[in-house]
């Protein structure tokens, strides 16, 4: 069987490696790197990839070229009736496998429940001075993953690995200032940086955010029940740090759900100083729905003269990989040796 990892790339995993084993166990042929030149009366005449040239004796030919989405027919009728919205899903708008269309036909439901009360138009969506813009999947490389992992169990990364924040607990030393404070600063300076982590899901479709909110766990002295603080993120570490201590003073006891449920540009951080943890996965509001990324840390400890703590990033897979979690770690690291 040859090129079986060229077949069946839309099925989802356990499906393909199901119907592959069922091909072997029937003595199905897989030929990939091939054209069907013509269909005779014995068979078919093929050239692979080498310019070779081979008949395969067939008493019965099925053609399955695939489908191509009549995008045509959709402009024709926007012309018939231009005042009328028209959501195109489904295979009109590309041949899809069946979590595609679900998921698709689910976009179209979101579409015109908004346009009963906002407006099907509309394209960004503004809290205060923040703008959140939808992307258009018809051109977004990441689609056909974002689609994927919509429909996984549980679509998220978490990673985590001892960070070295020896110049940053000197700093906030130097400067009398919180180094829970510091990290948060630095954590959230870094994902703003990375496009992906201002991507969010809203009602089942991509979103960018222009800017995000940190929105970080604190416990008041003298409770054991934290509170969340919820505010506008700063470029300057000192302004932030004060800005910070005055949210924290005038919150007080309130536990600040209100700041970040049903948030789209938010990301959450939180402490966990009295563990020296080797992995965290943080509660997830809604599986699959909750996109806001969540960063943690643990317990400082020294290495020789090195101080160290276990970090951890947790982020929703459709709307990023491994990849650009390894960025955010280097770029976090550049940011916390660049404090001065």
């Amino acid at each position: 069987m040859l090129g079986s990892e060229a077949v069946l790339k839309d099925a989802a995993m356990i499906s393909m490696y199901y119907m592959l084993e069922k091909l072997a166990e029937n003595n199905v042929s897989i030929i990939t790197d091939t054209r069907v030149d013509e269909i005779i009366g014995s068979g078919v005449l093929t050239t692979d990839n080498k310019f070779r040239r081979r008949d395969y004796p067939a008493d019965t030919v099925i053609l399955a070229t695939g489908m191509n989405a009549r995008k045509d027919k959709v402009q024709e009728l926007r012309r018939l009736i231009p005042e009328t919205e028209v959501f195109v899903v489904g295979d009109c708008s590309q041949p899809r496998n069946i979590a595609g269309a679900v998921n698709a036909g689910f976009n179209a439901a979101g579409d015109l429940s908004r346009g009963s009360h906002r407006g099907v138009c509309r394209l960004t969506a503004r809290r205060g001075k923040r703008r959140m813009q939808y992307i258009d999947t018809d051109t977004w490389d990441r689609r056909e993953y974002f689609e994927g992992y919509l429909g996984a169990d549980f679509p998220y990364i978490s990673i985590g690995a001892h960070i070295d924040v020896t110049n940053l607990t000197a700093f906030a030393s130097r400067k009398r200032i919180s180094s829970y404070i510091s990290m948060v600063f630095c954590a959230h300076h870094t994902a703003q940086s990375i496009e992906n982590f201002r991507y969010r899901i809203r009602e089942g479709k991509p979103v960018i955010n222009e800017r995000m909110r940190p929105s970080f766990t604190h416990l008041p002295e003298g409770r054991d029940l934290f509170i969340n603080v919820t505010m506008d993120f700063v470029d300057d570490i000192l302004e932030f740090h004060e800005r910070a201590q005055a949210q924290i003073a005038k919150q007080g006891t309130d536990l600040g759900l209100a700041g970040f449920l049903d948030s789209y540009d938010v990301i959450l951080y939180s402490a966990v100083p009295w563990i020296q943890y080797t992995h965290f996965i943080r509660t997830i509001t809604s599986i699959g729905v909750d996109s806001n990324p969540k960063i943690s840390w643990g317990k400082y400890f020294q290495q020789g003269e090195r101080v160290l703590v276990p970090f951890s990033v947790q982020v929703h897979h459709g709307l990023m990989d491994g990849l650009h979690v390894g960025r955010y770690f280097e770029e976090f690291l550049r940011s916390i040796d660049d404090l001065e």
